[in-house]
């Protein structure tokens, strides 16, 4: 069985286990030719390219923030090899998405339930309410960016607009996007299980 019918015919999964078609990891094969099949990251060069500000409407597929194929993120690649852990490339795409919309949403919810209604990314995708992994990345990307980011509303002492938003960033250990989420988190944001 190749990698590509694991992914199309089962979806299975290894790295988010609350999240539908987990099965647990046993073995990944270090040769290095077996690295052939992979493009390699750590988690730092995903934060790097989640925490690029840009329009919303780059994330739309084969768009310069279409993670999955920008040729600094997946560039095509079914797998990515970070820390040592094959992931679906698609997965991992999701994390910039949600950094960038939790960036405009300023909502770790109203970020999940965008990811929900365009992480298909096209205009004619369907909602995905599943339990796959998906969402669970987008959660990652939203918890990452809460942590990164946080805002604050002052007067501009003019007409329009009068309120400005200044944003500040923090910086954050990017390994934490290695990190499943768990059943709190899960419990708190995972409204594609409500």
């Amino acid at each position: 069985m190749t990698a590509q019918e694991l992914y199309d015919k089962f979806r299975y999964q290894w790295f988010e286990p609350l999240a539908d078609n987990y099965r647990e990891l046993l073995y990944v094969n270090e040769a290095d030719y077996a690295k052939e099949a992979y493009k390699i990251f750590s988690w730092a060069d995903i934060a790097k390219f989640s925490l690029v500000d840009r329009p919303s409407y780059s994330f739309y597929k084969n768009m310069e923030g279409d993670w999955k194929q920008n040729p600094k993120g997946g560039a095509g690649y079914l797998l990515v090899l970070i820390s040592g852990i094959p992931y679906w490339t698609d997965a991992v795409g999701q994390i910039p998405f949600a950094v960038d919309t939790y960036r405009s949403k300023q909502s770790i919810t109203k970020t999940v339930q965008t990811g929900i209604q365009w992480g298909t990314g096209t205009l004619t995708g369907n909602v995905d309410y599943s339990n796959e992994y998906d969402n669970y990345f987008v959660l990652r990307g939203a918890l990452f960016a809460s942590k990164s980011f946080t805002y604050k509303s002052k007067s501009s002492e003019q007409t329009y607009p009068a309120i400005v938003v200044e944003e500040t960033h923090h910086p954050v250990n990017p390994q934490v996007l290695g990190d499943p989420i768990n059943n709190n988190e899960l419990m708190q944001y995972g409204i594609w299980k409500k």
